[in-house]
């Protein structure tokens, strides 16, 4: 548990102040607004993917329905490098159900899966075949 006092000196830190501060315990970067976060987390996820493709390892991610400002960095990237997703298992973080455990109805707001489907895979020529079975981590073909 966090003490209220270190977190209160913590919060109040400005943020130009941050990036080197000198009581950082894990890497801090600050972008300028989403956008280049979505860039960020795109190339950051590429590297990663092919990082261990050139080792002959698997890439599991676990992927959140949101924020969404990486998906079109993200598929720009691996269509224009030619990435292979063939060894990425994704995993989803976000699914909400109903009072008996079943997923929401696919037209529902909070239905996470139809979300991703529509927004991400479906849009995406190389990452549309990366969900092969949803809930138990989609593992490519290319």
């Amino acid at each position: 548990m966090i003490d209220a006092r270190k977190l209160h000196e913590w919060c109040s830190i400005p943020a130009g102040r941050l990036l080197n501060h000198p009581s950082l315990r894990v890497r801090y970067r600050q972008v300028r607004d989403s956008r280049e976060m979505g860039e960020t987390m795109a190339r950051d996820l590429v590297g990663e993917i092919e990082a261990n493709n050139r080792l002959g390892r698997p890439t599991r991610a676990i992927i959140p329905c949101g924020p969404n400002c990486w998906y079109e960095p993200f598929t720009n990237l691996i269509n224009a490098t030619g990435t292979s997703l063939k060894n990425l298992h994704v995993f989803h973080m976000d699914e909400c159900l109903d009072w008996q455990g079943r997923p929401l109805p696919e037209r529902h707001p909070y239905n996470f899966q139809s979300q991703m489907v529509k927004h991400f895979y479906a849009r995406r020529s190389r990452a549309r075949r990366l969900i092969s079975r949803w809930g138990a981590g989609a593992k490519t073909d290319t």
